[in-house]
C-alpha cells in the first residue's frame, strides 16, 4: 500500500526524494480528504507538511469532487511558503493550478499609501471607511473599487483582468497588488470575485 502511495504522490510531488515520515504525512492528508473527516497534521518546521498537504489535496482531487481547499496561516512567510509550494507543484507536473492569495483588506488598499491617516486607522474603523467609499459617502467614492464594481456587479474589465492574470498560476500577494494597481483596481475586490 505504501509503494502505490508514492508512485501516485510522485506524480504532484515536486521533489526527488520524500524526506523523513513525508510519505506517511501524505497518506494521513489523503485520508483526510477522500473520507471528509477534519485531520491534525504535527511536525516540526521544515519537515514538508505543505507540500506533502497539497500533494495529498491533488491526489484526493483525482478521484472525487473534495471541493476546494482553504488554507489559513497566521503569518505573511507561512502564506508565501503554500504559495511556492504550489508554484513548484504546477511547474513541475504541468498542470494548471490557480491560487488565491488573500491578506488583510487593509493591507491590499492602495489608499492606505495614498490618503494621510488611513494608514494609522485600526482596522475596525478602516473598514467602516472602506464601506463607506464603497456606497459613496459624502460624495466621495473609492475609484479602485469603482473600476472593480459598477451598479454593484463586477466590471468587464475587473471579469477580463482576473482571466488573464489566472494564466499565470499563482501570484504572491505583492505581485498581484502591483498588477491591480497598474490596473486602477482594488486588489482586495478582486480576490473576492
Amino acid at each position: 500500500m505504501q509503494r502505490m502511495i508514492e508512485d501516485w504522490a510522485r506524480k504532484y510531488f515536486p521533489y526527488p526524494e520524500f524526506r523523513a515520515y513525508q510519505l506517511k504525512a501524505i497518506d494521513f492528508a489523503f485520508r483526510v480528504f477522500t473520507n471528509g473527516r477534519i485531520g491534525l497534521l504535527s511536525s516540526p518546521c521544515g519537515t514538508g507538511k505543505s507540500v506533502s498537504v497539497l500533494t495529498a489535496y491533488l491526489m484526493a482531487r483525482e478521484i472525487e469532487d473534495i471541493g476546494k481547499l482553504f488554507i489559513l496561516t497566521r503569518t505573511r512567510n507561512e502564506l508565501e511558503i503554500y504559495a511556492r509550494e504550489i508554484q513548484t507543484i504546477a511547474e513541475r507536473s504541468k498542470i494548471f493550478l490557480r491560487a488565491t492569495l488573500i491578506i488583510s483588506r487593509q493591507e491590499m488598499c492602495p489608499l492606505v499609501k495614498e490618503v494621510h491617516g488611513v494608514r494609522k486607522m485600526d482596522y475596525k474603523s478602516f473598514l467602516t471607511y472602506c464601506s463607506r467609499l464603497k456606497k459613496g459617502f459624502k460624495e466621495s467614492s473609492c475609484p479602485y473599487y469603482s473600476s472593480v464594481f459598477r451598479n454593484w456587479k463586477p466590471s468587464r474589465e475587473a471579469i477580463a483582468f482576473l482571466e488573464e492574470i489566472g494564466l499565470k498560476h499563482v501570484l504572491m500577494p505583492e505581485d498581484f497588488y502591483k498588477e491591480a494597481l497598474s490596473n486602477n483596481m482594488c486588489p482586495y475586490e478582486l480576490t473576492r470575485l
